[in-house]
């Protein structure tokens, strides 16, 4: 077990909540089309982005720290923003996932960072991002790892 899921595990989703949202996944992913539950939980996240306002970050240290500042009012954990060539990737973690057994549970991790795109698609846009550049899930392996950029639009 790696440094995060000890920290997912004994202080993440709230026992009260853990059945209902691993249900509640489980059964959007495995009832609709994985586009559709893309899409809706995509748009789920842009709403969240709306009432979480992050005002306006001349700088990729500074929208870090206004992300970082709104995970943490959320408990939702943290965010590293770190520039490439042609994209922006972005490092979530301690997101509040379900856990069983010491381990993520899946629907809700993919659900989750479905929630994550809209979130950091429409904070990035309202940065003065481009409408048709889209935030992707790239990688699960610490983490959560999203991927902004033209390359990720076409996927």
């Amino acid at each position: 077990m790696t440094e995060h899921d000890t920290y997912f595990s004994s202080r993440h989703c709230n026992p009260q909540w853990r059945h209902l949202l691993s249900a509640l996944f489980d059964g959007l992913l495995n009832s609709v089309p994985e586009q559709e539950a893309r899409s809706f939980l995509r748009q789920v996240g842009a709403n969240m982005a709306l009432s979480l306002p992050l005002g306006a970050h001349d700088t990729l240290d500074a929208l870090e720290g206004a992300i970082n500042k709104r995970w943490s009012e959320l408990d939702w954990g943290q965010a590293k923003l770190r520039s490439h060539d042609d994209y922006l990737a972005i490092h979530h973690y301690h997101c509040p996932v379900p856990h069983q057994q010491g381990r993520m549970v899946e629907a809700a991790q993919k659900s989750l960072a479905m929630v994550l795109e809209g979130v950091y698609g429409s904070w990035l846009l309202a940065q003065g991002g481009e409408p048709d550049v889209t935030v992707r899930l790239a990688d699960t392996q610490d983490g959560l790892v999203l991927h902004y950029g033209k390359e990720a639009a076409h996927d």
